[in-house]
């Protein structure tokens, strides 16, 4: 299984909380992981509405992956950690993974549970 996932965030939060977000995920594995944050090409304003694929349209795109590592359940749970992180301050959050169905709440997709 592939330790890459991605992270959808919706364009409505501040760029600058997501940075946070993404600082934090560095800190417990330290230097071993890689963090990415863009904004994703495919943002569309009027798309990233439709639940429950308009996540494919959120604005910022939170990549992470492991560099070194094998990927481990530490890593999963971890990852599961930042989505509720997010979920718990009202950040519409969608995660897409190979590991996306062992993430709480199916990493977020189709779920009324997850702010959108």
């Amino acid at each position: 299984m592939n330790s890459f996932c991605k992270i959808y965030i919706s364009s409505k939060t501040n760029e600058r909380d997501i940075w946070k977000v993404a600082n934090a995920i560095k800190m417990p594995f330290l230097g071993n992981v890689f963090v990415y944050l863009d904004v994703n090409e495919e943002f569309d304003a009027d798309k990233e509405i439709l639940f429950p694929d308009g996540f494919l349209f959120f604005k910022f795109l939170l990549e992470i992956e492991l560099k070194n590592e094998a990927m481990n359940d530490d890593y999963i749970k971890y990852i599961g950690l930042v989505l509720k992180e997010l979920w718990k301050k009202g950040i519409s959050a969608v995660a897409s993974s190979d590991f996306e169905m062992m993430l709480p709440n199916n990493g977020g997709y189709n779920s009324k549970e997850v702010s959108w």
